[in-house]
């Protein structure tokens, strides 16, 4: 199994994850990769939906998970293939398997998080891909829920919603908590 993530905190988790989870230890196999070997955790990890782009899929173990589970693995999930777009106010996630998003739009609703939108397909990087946008209206949801790991994208995340509490207020919506 081969980890690849430029965020050094990620590798840090994803080494620590490694060992609690399955008891072995990640090597690193290069400046922003890590490996495990291990067929048997390559095959459970499989059978509960990794796979090639175009492939992957959320078992239904997970699915049907407690909101912890969901909430964990969607953090997970959007600390590696997610984006904080400031600008637009929205948390993004771009890929080309559309029924995967769908899915992760199950779980975002099961957890309360319901405004979000999936869009495509795009012709992006010779692929096509497919969006899905967690709406501004459940930022703060999907900070209070979910959240990330990643620093950058937690510092992101930060920034997003004091410029949504800032244009809140202006449209005399005076009934926000600080959320920083």
């Amino acid at each position: 199994i081969r980890y690849f993530n430029n965020d050094k905190d990620l590798l840090d988790k994803f080494i620590d994850d490694v060992r609690i989870a399955y008891l072995r230890k990640a090597i690193r196999a290069g400046a922003n990769e890590l490996d495990v070997s291990a067929k048997w955790i390559y095959e459970r990890i499989k059978r509960l939906g990794a796979g090639k782009s175009k492939e992957w899929f959320i078992h239904e173990s997970i699915l049907n998970s407690d909101e912890k589970v969901i909430s964990e693995w969607l953090k997970a999930f959007f600390d590696d293939e997610g984006h904080v777009d400031v600008e637009s106010g929205y948390i993004t996630l771009n890929s080309v398997n559309k029924s995967g998003l769908i899915q992760v739009g199950q779980m975002l609703e099961k957890i309360g998080i319901v405004n979000y939108s999936i869009k495509g397909p795009y012709f992006y990087k010779q692929f096509f891909s497919y969006r899905l946008k967690v709406l501004s209206k459940s930022v703060k949801d999907f900070y209070e829920k979910v959240g990330f790991y990643s620093k950058p994208k937690q510092e992101s995340l930060k920034i997003l919603l004091a410029k949504k509490t800032k244009y809140e207020l202006s449209k005399g919506n005076f009934n926000n908590k600080t959320l920083l």
